[in-house]
């Protein structure tokens, strides 16, 4: 079922210009979305699938060395503690340093020397981390273990001296497509001294005494998330959370547009039937709102989409952190359309009506003693609202006056009656 299938895009789409187009005509073939997740998002869910045996006691420095990207996590048991990622991968650093094919100690050691250089700043974080063990997965390790258990050398352990045993065998050749290592795949052939450069790197700069294999990865992380949703959610919630922290969210202003949000989302549930995939993101917006004031008060729904279009959000992918991008800047004033030709917005008519009410409660929050009685229907797709003149104050009343008028603008039906008698309303 569809429903049991999710796809994710990782180096590869997240550095092409046309990753989103490309991710929408997968879409388009195969039924079910392709997901282009950050590189903070495939180090979690890394993680996530590698410690999924690991004791909840122990520490773990995880190195996921990719094709386009490597991924590191500290972390404690099951949980991630820190986490990045970094554009140094086997294959991009094979094309880099080895695409002509020819072999010598003075290219490996000046690709690892480069490398290096790229991975400084990241062995500065981690290497004073108090891991008990590293860990490596992936396709790029996965190669040099098969040479090394050829070698009779432990099959799940990569030590600096087994890499120093493949090195030796590797420059016997000169040329890569003369290389013939025992216990190696020939489509892996050209990945290999390029995986020496880097694993070089790593274990001179993180002082590793010796990698532990894990056969888990990327792919384990997302099915584990998928068969325990509770777990997706509350790690948004917490990034959402941390976030709002950060930039000082005023807390009492989220409450109140939450239950203005909840008053109005309510009235409409069995007319829009808005999913609950956008019932989320419009809770996760509401607390998201107001982050761009840390920079100026002055269009700071801007600077809040800003923040949200460039962040890193654990437990959210590309389209996703689009649409709370798009959420924040749309809460007031006027909606920049041009949104919808960069991001997959168009195709979720549903985040319109979030946008719509999201509106309302944020004018609504405006009174803060009283929450005004303002009542929505839907006939015949034309949004009705209503409130008796006594729940408002003069400033709401002109405030929602010029919401309607502005929906009206942008194509929406919309009949508003703000001077109701108390009794009719």
């Amino acid at each position: 079922p569809q429903a049991r299938i999710r796809a994710v895009g990782t180096s590869a789409l997240r550095r092409a210009t046309n990753g989103e187009t490309v991710a929408h005509a997968l879409r388009a073939r195969y039924g079910w979305p392709v997901d282009i997740i950050s590189g903070t998002e495939e180090a979690r869910l890394i993680y996530l699938g590698v410690t999924a045996s690991l004791p909840e006691s122990q520490s773990a420095l995880v190195i996921d060395v990719g094709g386009g990207s490597t991924e590191f996590i500290f972390g404690h048991g099951k949980q991630p503690v820190t986490m990045t990622s970094v554009d140094v991968g086997c294959l991009t650093a094979a094309h880099q340093f080895f695409e002509d094919g020819e072999l010598s100690p003075e290219k490996i050691e000046s690709a690892r020397y480069d490398i290096a250089s790229q991975l400084m700043d990241v062995a500065h974080e981690f290497r004073w981390l108090p891991w008990e063990q590293v860990i490596g997965c992936s396709g790029c390790i996965e190669a040099l273990l098969q040479i090394n258990a050829a070698l009779g050398h432990t099959p799940k352990i990569l030590t600096p001296r087994h890499l120093d045993d493949i090195e030796a065998l590797v420059l016997e050749y000169a040329h890569i497509d003369d290389l013939s290592l025992p216990g190696l795949e020939d489509e892996r052939r050209f990945l290999v001294p390029a995986a020496i450069a880097i694993y070089g790197a790593l274990f001179d700069l993180f002082a590793i005494r010796q990698f532990e294999y894990s056969s888990a990865a990327l792919k384990d992380g997302v099915i584990q998330e998928m068969f325990d949703q509770s777990m997706l959610y509350e790690t948004r919630r917490a990034s959402v959370l941390r976030l709002a922290r950060q930039h000082h969210v005023d807390v009492d202003r989220v409450a109140q547009i939450h239950e203005r949000w909840q008053y109005l989302s309510l009235q409409m549930a069995q007319h829009w039937r808005i999913s609950p995939e956008h019932q989320e993101l419009a809770e996760h917006a509401i607390w998201l709102l107001d982050i761009g004031r840390s920079v100026s008060s002055h269009n700071y729904h801007q600077h809040s989409a800003y923040m949200l279009q460039h962040a890193e959000l654990a437990g959210f992918d590309r389209t996703q952190q689009a649409q709370l991008a798009f959420l924040v800047a749309a809460q007031h004033g006027t909606i920049d359309t041009q949104w919808l030709s960069q991001y997959p917005i168009a195709a979720y008519p549903g985040l319109w009506q979030v946008v719509r009410l999201l509106r309302l409660a944020i004018i609504l929050a405006k009174e803060t003693n009283t929450v005004p009685e303002l009542r929505l229907w839907l006939i015949d797709n034309t949004l009705h609202c209503a409130c008796a003149s006594a729940s408002l104050s003069p400033w709401i009343k002109s405030l929602l006056t010029k919401e309607c008028a502005y929906q009206r603008q942008l194509g929406w039906s919309v009949e508003c009656q703000f001077d109701l008698p108390a009794d009719k309303n």
